[in-house]
C-alpha cells in the first residue's frame, strides 16, 4: 500500500469519526468544506502557532485543560466507568507533570518547549495512544502505590480477636445456635468449642471467663 493510499485511509477514518458530531456536520453543509480537511487545516495552523511560540502557552494550556476537561465532564455524565478511569488517570499524570514543569522552570531551559509539551499532552490524552496510562503504570504506581494499597484482606479463618467483658459470655451464650457443638471438658471451665463443616472450614472457640471471650 502506497503512502497516498494510507493517507486517504486515515482521512476516511477521520471523516467517519467526525461524523459523530452534529456541529461539525452543520459546518460542512454551510461551508461546503469537507470536515476532515477543515479539521486537519485547523490542527496544522494550531501547531504552527505553537511551534513559533505565538501564544504557545495559551494554546498548549487549552489543549491540556479545556479539551480533556470537556471529555472528563462527558465521562462523568455517562453510565460507564471505563472513561472515568481513563480521564482520572490523565489528570493525575498531568498534575505531576505540571508540578515538575514549575519546579525546574522548563520553559526557560528547553528550546521549543511548548511544541514538546503540546505533543506530550496529545500523547497523554488521546485514547488510542493511552500515554497517561503508560506513565501511571510505569512511574507513578510503582512509587506511590504502596501508600494507597490499604485494601482489606479476608483471611481463610477467623483471626485471633479478644473482646473484653465479664458478662459478655453470659449474654451471648443463649444466642449462639451453631451446629456440631463439641464440648471439651479438659480445657477448663467455661470453654466450649463450636465448629461447623462447610467449605470455609471455620472453627469458633469461645472462652467464657473473667478475662472475656476469644474468637479463634
Amino acid at each position: 500500500m502506497s503512502f497516498q493510499d494510507k493517507a486517504q485511509g486515515y482521512v476516511a477514518n477521520l471523516d467517519k469519526e467526525l461524523s459523530k458530531y452534529p456541529v461539525i456536520n452543520n459546518f460542512e453543509k454551510q461551508t461546503s468544506i469537507p470536515k476532515s480537511y477543515a479539521v486537519l487545516g485547523l490542527a496544522a495552523s494550531y501547531f504552527f502557532f505553537i511551534f513559533f511560540n505565538i501564544g504557545g502557552q495559551l494554546l498548549t494550556n487549552f489543549a491540556g485543560f479545556v479539551i480533556p476537561g470537556y471529555y472528563s465532564l462527558e465521562a462523568l455524565f455517562s453510565a460507564g466507568r471505563a472513561d472515568d478511569t481513563q480521564w482520572l488517570t490523565y489528570w493525575v499524570v498531568f498534575a505531576f507533570f505540571t508540578v515538575f514543569e514549575s519546579l525546574v522552570s522548563a520553559v526557560y531551559w528547553f528550546p521549543f518547549y511548548y511544541t514538546f509539551k503540546f505533543i506530550l499532552v496529545l500523547w497523554l490524552a488521546l485514547p488510542f495512544t493511552s500515554g497517561a496510562q503508560i506513565v501511571f503504570r510505569s512511574f507513578i504506581h510503582p512509587v506511590f502505590g504502596r501508600y494507597f494499597s490499604h485494601g482489606s484482606k479476608i483471611n481463610a479463618g477467623v483471626s485471633d480477636k479478644t473482646f473484653k467483658g465479664t458478662n459478655l459470655w453470659t449474654s451471648m451464650k443463649p444466642q449462639m445456635q451453631l451446629p456440631n457443638r463439641q464440648t471439651s471438658p479438659d480445657v477448663g471451665v467455661g470453654m466450649e468449642n463450636y465448629g461447623w463443616d462447610n467449605d470455609s472450614g471455620y472453627e469458633l472457640t469461645i472462652l467464657g471467663h473473667e478475662d472475656g471471650f476469644r474468637l479463634g
